[in-house]
């Protein structure tokens, strides 16, 4: 048999076996959405695979790093900030105030995408372009742009660079760069990336690192003990110009089989 029939052989048996790990993953998904995460019996099957999978994807956020979190300011936002500043030209949050500029009492968390309500968990980003975006501010909106302080080393799961030569793992890869990074309309579609975070709470990650769906290289960071951050100021910013239009993350249709057929294709030299 020709080379590039081979190689077509084996391509066509990936593919295939794409076919079978989504059937599966429908069956894991409708189960976990019904019956909770608790009680579905995929529950201890996709911790292993979770869990054997980011450990090979570990990122380490400095002690001192500085991390950014952005919130829209209403017009009485704006006053009470400008009264603020007025009574203490020397503050360093010149936007919100430090509570403000952290995470929400506990009485007003809501569920996000990888807490529950309830739940506390720090959303922020890696720079300040990022934080505006993730917000989806628009033009002429005044918003409140922190710095939070790392005070303690945070490790990370980083889903954007999840690495495998395995068929069934980069699916997964590719699946779970949408799961994390893709804007939902439902907030039962965190179901699943909230579990994600579950498992790895149990296994010793801070938090996690996921691509934003807004811009370009942006990259996000859920902290699931913000006791290790703190603000340590805030500026106000005019929004001039925004786009609220998020990217397709990876299509996975698209990009599975051309990351596929290089996996495959290296593989094949090596034979």
């Amino acid at each position: 048999m020709a080379n590039d029939d081979l190689l077509n052989d084996k391509i066509q048996s990936m593919q295939n076996e794409i076919i079978e790990i989504t059937k599966y993953w429908r069956y894991i998904w409708r189960d976990i959405f019904t019956n909770g995460i608790s009680n579905s019996p995929y529950s201890e099957a996709l911790f292993v695979f979770l869990s054997s999978l980011f450990i090979k994807a570990r990122q380490t956020i400095p002690c001192g790093s500085i991390l950014y979190r952005a919130r829209i300011m209403s017009e009485e936002d704006i006053i009470e900030s400008n009264n603020r500043i007025l009574n203490n030209p020397n503050t360093s949050f010149k936007g919100f105030d430090a509570a403000n500029s952290f995470i929400p009492p506990i009485n007003n968390i809501c569920a996000g995408r990888v807490n529950e309500q309830f739940v506390p968990c720090l959303y922020a980003a890696e720079n300040y372009e990022t934080a505006q975006v993730e917000v989806r501010s628009k033009s002429n909106d005044t918003i409140s742009i922190a710095q939070i302080k790392v005070n303690s080393q945070i490790l990370l799961a980083d889903t954007c660079n999840l690495q495998s030569n395995k068929s069934g793992e980069l699916y997964y890869r590719l699946l779970l760069t949408r799961i994390f990074s893709q804007p939902v309309k439902d907030k039962n579609d965190y179901l699943f990336s909230q579990y994600a975070g579950l498992l790895l709470k149990r296994n010793g990650f801070d938090g996690i690192r996921y691509a934003s769906s807004f811009i370009e290289n942006g990259h996000n960071i859920a902290i699931f003990n913000p006791d290790k951050c703190a603000p340590v100021n805030s500026d106000r910013y005019i929004v001039e110009k925004t786009n609220q239009e998020p990217k397709d993350i990876e299509n996975i249709l698209g990009e599975i089989y051309p990351c596929l057929e290089r996996c495959i294709t290296e593989q094949f030299k090596q034979m």
